[in-house]
């Protein structure tokens, strides 16, 4: 890393020739590419990896602009959530591999690989080559991202690789000829990054400052390359801002500012150790397997590690160098998790963390390295202890539905297909869900044949399914409600408290029942704000058009 110590210069030398540094680019990028498919091939194989109803919707956003519609730009419904690379990535899917749910996590994993690949490419400017592969080995066996790399959340890994690239400009342009400023170019386009970033998510921008200012630090003409850096982002972000303006979106960030500081501090070390983990469904926390608990942990003292080395060597060079940055970066984002109170709290918010620990930890690996045979022995011991628990955590991860606590928030994938075609068979293309995220499954599927809604219209990401199912009902087309039969006692017991009786339902399969054409008066005892005649209809559409 940029040290400022003896053994590494702080600005390093040039590639040995244009041609060798490209061949090196296509060469790591090829292993980091096999390493994170093969790591990853029990979860492809183990049958119980399919998208839940969060990543749907990025499936849909990519299957309508195939099938002639709108270019997607924002994850539905959100004034953030940038995540129109993702959406373009699972097109690509669709159009070459076809149209299956685990096109899904398969389109994700490269736009993964590369942000991966994209901070190695930096280390290895700065701490060298066995630093750059120690951060490519961590970084394949860090449990957290584990699932979280093939996950379509919108934004993530598009603010994940985004950052990369910004990370990689500040790197290139400081082992250039010039040095000593940004180029013009590098520096607008950076700016643009910023803004794409904080669109996308803005969790990844606190980390992102302290590089932002480390080029600006280090440059000579400061002003000119900051004036650079706002050309770049304040109409990117004014463009972002207006297409948000004209669509719906219902939904914001679950976050209050300085609220709450005392619990999320108190809450700090279970929120990363769970994060590390992938321990979580959405906001539900969930008992890790074992051998990723462990893996978990040992990325815990990893953290620890990190941070007080690199306070350490702070206390020593007292510079602001590219090791001073990183420190930082961490630092801001668990005082990020602690000063934004987030309601509900998503442990996908701490994504920004593991990469800057993988970063310090693979620069003191690689000092640690040249430190002697003992020390030697110690990092390669550590590394291929890493290596044998990834491989441990991802078969954890292919584990069936009956041994895997991750999936028992979530109806099978057989389920949801077999109950897909049962309904279509009888004729019914219209359902209502007692579960926000069952629905757009449904809909995903069937590419569209199934229009399904949830209990809340004003909650809805996209108007046009809830409102298809709400006119069907009231022009006396087939209808289903679905609902989990874990909760079943729960809604009797709501419809009885207005007179009514939840009716004939029937189960389907191990998790659902089915209830065929409900009354408007039992939709709206479940709280299900089903609408009274074709009027209201009318007026809810003019009242919510963007």
């Amino acid at each position: 890393m940029d040290s400022g110590s003896p053994s590494v210069p702080s600005v390093p030398p040039p590639a040995r020739s244009t041609g060798c540094s490209r061949w090196y680019g296509v060469l790591s990028l090829s292993i980091v590419s096999a390493l994170a498919a093969a790591f990853r091939l029990p979860q492809f194989l183990g049958g119980n990896l399919f998208p839940d109803g969060d990543e749907c919707i990025v499936g849909l956003m990519a299957a309508e602009w195939l099938d002639g519609g709108r270019f997607p730009v924002f994850y539905w419904g959100q004034v953030y959530g940038l995540a129109t690379l993702e959406a373009l990535a699972i097109a690509f899917g669709f159009a070459t591999l076809g149209y299956a749910p685990l096109v899904i996590k398969i389109a994700m994993l490269p736009l993964w690989i590369v942000a991966v690949w994209l901070h190695a490419l930096v280390i290895r400017r700065f701490s060298g080559e066995r630093a750059a592969w120690f951060f490519i080995v961590l970084m394949l066996a860090c449990p957290a991202w584990a699932g979280g790399a093939m996950n379509a959340r919108g934004g993530y890994l598009t603010a994940f690789l985004l950052s990369g690239l910004a990370l990689w400009l500040i790197a290139w342009s400081r082992s250039s000829p010039r040095g000593v400023h940004l180029a013009d170019t590098v520096a607008l386009v950076l700016g643009v990054i910023a803004a794409l970033v904080f669109f996308a998510q803005a969790i990844w921008i606190p980390p992102l400052l302290p590089f932002l200012a480390l080029a600006l630090w280090k440059s000579r003409r400061k002003l000119r390359d900051l004036a650079g850096f706002v050309v770049g982002a304040a109409p990117t972000s004014f463009v972002l801002a207006w297409i948000v303006s004209h669509q719906l979106a219902a939904h914001r960030p679950p976050v209050e500012w300085f609220g709450g500081m005392g619990e999320s501090l108190i809450a700090l070390p279970s929120r990363v150790l769970l994060h590390l983990a992938g321990a979580y469904f959405l906001d539900c926390d969930l008992p890790a397997p074992l051998w990723t608990r462990v893996n978990a942990i040992l990325w815990m003292g990893l953290t620890v590690v990190a941070v007080v080395a690199a306070l350490g060597d702070w206390r020593r060079r007292r510079a602001f160098t590219l090791a001073e940055a990183t420190l930082l970066a961490l630092l801001l984002v668990l005082g990020t998790t602690v000063a934004a109170h987030f309601s509900p709290y998503a442990h996908r918010y701490l994504f920004p963390l593991t990469a800057l620990v993988a970063i310090l930890v693979a620069d003191l690996f690689a000092r640690a390295w040249t430190a002697g045979r003992w020390a030697r022995a110690g990092v390669g011991a550590f590394l291929s202890l890493q290596v044998v628990l990834a491989g441990l955590n991802h078969a954890e991860w292919s584990y069936p539905l009956d041994a895997n606590p991750r999936l028992s928030l979530n109806v099978p994938q057989r389920e949801v297909e077999a109950l897909a075609d049962a309904l279509l068979q009888r004729g019914v293309h219209h359902v209502y869900c007692l579960d926000t995220l069952l629905q757009y499954r449904l809909i995903f599927i069937t590419r569209g044949n199934l229009m399904a809604r949830s209990y809340c219209l004003d909650g809805e990401r996209q108007l046009q399914y809830p409102l298809a199912v709400e006119r069907a009902r009231l022009e006396g087309k087939p209808t289903v409600l679905i609902g989990q039969t874990t909760r079943l006692d729960f809604f009797e017991e709501s419809a009885r408290r207005h007179g009514l009786v939840l009716g004939d339902w029937y189960p389907f399969g191990t998790l659902l029942f089915v209830l065929p054409n409900p009354s408007a008066w039992l939709l709206r005892a479940l709280d299900i704000d089903a609408l009274p005649d074709e009027a209201a209809l009318e007026r809810f559409v003019r009242e919510h058009a963007p």
